[in-house]
């Protein structure tokens, strides 16, 4: 185990031509050559496999430890990281679709004539304010304002419902 500067300084090549000796003395300075700073260092890692070190903990030959510190419990799995572990991208979600719905049955628990005027509505709203995901290349504001869709009566009934 060492840290990333350990590594950078010990097998980068251009932090190693930068050193002047092996050794450390008191004369150098605390943080080392500022040349190792200034540079760019390109560091490759690879994931640790599960089983790998599950295997490592299994030979380790030292007794468990006793007394308030020893727990039967195993240690909870991380979550696989797909990302972080393969490089794969998740597919990104549109950011419309969760407005873009032909029936509200399943948000919603009563039946009223509304709900189809009430879906187009989450519809305008959806291409009022994500409209750029329609169109990636251009930058801007949504087309109308968030004030737009307020209703202050129905918002009245529904505070005193």
């Amino acid at each position: 185990n060492m840290t990333v500067y350990q590594a950078v300084r010990q097998f980068s090549p251009a932090a190693a031509a930068s050193d002047q000796s092996e050794t450390d003395t008191d004369t150098e300075a605390p943080l080392g050559s500022a040349n190792i700073w200034v540079q760019t260092h390109t560091v490759h890692y690879r994931p640790v496999i599960e089983e790998e070190t599950a295997v490592k903990c299994n030979n380790n030959s030292a007794p468990p430890r006793k007394g308030k510190g020893s727990s039967s419990k195993a240690a909870p799995k991380k979550k696989h990281d797909e990302l972080w572990n393969e490089g794969s991208v998740p597919s990104r979600v549109c950011a419309m679709d969760r407005y873009l719905v032909s029936d509200l049955s399943s948000k919603v628990t009563i039946n009223d004539a509304s709900l189809p005027v009430l879906c187009l509505l989450n519809a305008i709203y959806a291409v009022s304010m994500h409209w750029t995901t329609l169109y990636p290349a251009m930058q801007g504001q949504p087309i109308l304002s968030q004030q737009e869709f307020v209703n202050n009566k129905i918002a009245a009934k529904a505070g005193r419902q």
